[in-house]
C-alpha cells in the first residue's frame, strides 16, 4: 500500500506498468494524510 500525492500518480503507473504490465491497482481518496512529508498531526 502507498500514499502518494495526486502529481505523482503518473510516476507510480509508469513505475508500475514497466514493471508488472498487469498489477492490480486500487485507487482511493484520503481525507487527510499525516506525517513525514506530509501534514502535521493536528491535536
Amino acid at each position: 500500500m502507498s500514499i502518494v500525492r495526486k502529481k505523482e500518480i503518473s510516476a507510480i503507473y509508469g513505475k508500475i506498468k514497466e514493471i508488472d504490465p498487469y498489477a492490480f491497482i486500487s485507487i482511493e481518496s484520503v481525507m487527510g494524510v499525516y506525517g513525514q512529508g506530509f501534514e502535521k498531526l493536528k491535536l
